[in-house]
């Protein structure tokens, strides 16, 4: 054989294909009645009747529920057969955790990168041929991060208890009572920041007695709520006006990344790096 026809680079694999072992986390889920094609590789969201469909224009970051898996199935359409799919009622295998390899429709991914979901497509600078469910690996037009403040104006006592996202931390376990509100403020903002579920989706600031908190990937329809104090608790806390988080053509997915550059297909790896759709 030539030399010249050896290849010296690998592709990254096919839309759809698990391209890690050991790691995958799967669910098989009947695709919606009445809903679109399902393309192996795709993003899609889970319904509450627990059926999927693709992820589209009205959804945010929080509805990703996974990527659609490359399968053996029989041909229902001859001879096109290059990109298969789940079609309406058929059972869809979706990877929620692992590694798996996806068509990055736009940007130049690379490793860790921010994998961006189009909801939104505009004339003159999407690129040509950009459809709603896309992948990519930038952002584009103007994310609005969503915010908030929240301000201490009685400070927190042992043991109250105080809660954000879900997240319930207790005063002299797990943050320290300041001497003054402002140092409270500052303790408690560093206690959020290092809970891994909460500064994956916000960053946490004190300032004086006020703590701001951040949507870290803008547009991802992550807007702070209600930081609460438990029954009972001295701490008063009182949020300020927040602003909504708002999306431009692309919504950042998280705790997803690209694990590689991309081939001359345009397929690259893409990790989910904990479980969704859960």
């Amino acid at each position: 054989m030539p030399g010249s026809v050896i290849g010296n680079q690998m592709d990254f694999g096919y839309p759809g294909q698990a391209s890690r072992h050991g790691d995958e986390v799967s669910r098989t889920r009947p695709v919606a009645a009445g809903t679109d094609n399902v393309y192996f590789g795709n993003p899609v969201v889970i319904n509450a009747d627990g059926s999927c469909q693709l992820f589209g224009a009205s959804n945010v970051a929080a509805d990703f529920g996974g990527i659609a898996m490359r399968k053996v199935k029989s041909a229902v359409v001859y001879p096109y057969q290059n990109f298969g799919y789940y079609s309406e009622k058929e059972p869809c295998d979706i990877l929620e955790r692992g590694g798996i390899s996806a068509i990055c429709a736009w940007g130049t991914p690379t490793v860790g990168g921010v994998v961006y979901v189009r909801i939104g497509v505009t004339e003159g600078k999407s690129p040509d041929g950009a459809k709603i469910g896309d992948l990519g690996a930038a952002a584009e037009g103007t994310p609005v991060a969503g915010a908030n403040t929240y301000t201490i104006s009685t400070n927190a006592a042992a043991s109250d208890k105080i809660t954000f996202g879900g997240v319930t931390l207790t005063a002299g376990t797990d943050f320290e009572v300041g001497a003054s509100a402002a140092a409270t403020a500052a303790d408690l903002a560093a206690a959020f920041n290092a809970n891994a579920a909460l500064s994956a989706i916000y960053t946490f600031d004190a300032v004086a007695a006020v703590i701001h908190v951040t949507e870290r990937h803008a547009g991802g329809g992550n807007t702070p709520g209600t930081m609460t104090v438990g029954d009972g608790g001295t701490a008063v806390i009182t949020a300020g006006t927040a602003t909504a988080s708002a999306p431009g053509n692309t919504v950042p997915l998280v705790d997803v990344v690209w694990s590689s550059g991309m081939d001359a297909r345009n397929v690259a790896e893409l990790t989910m790096k904990t479980r969704q759709g859960v």
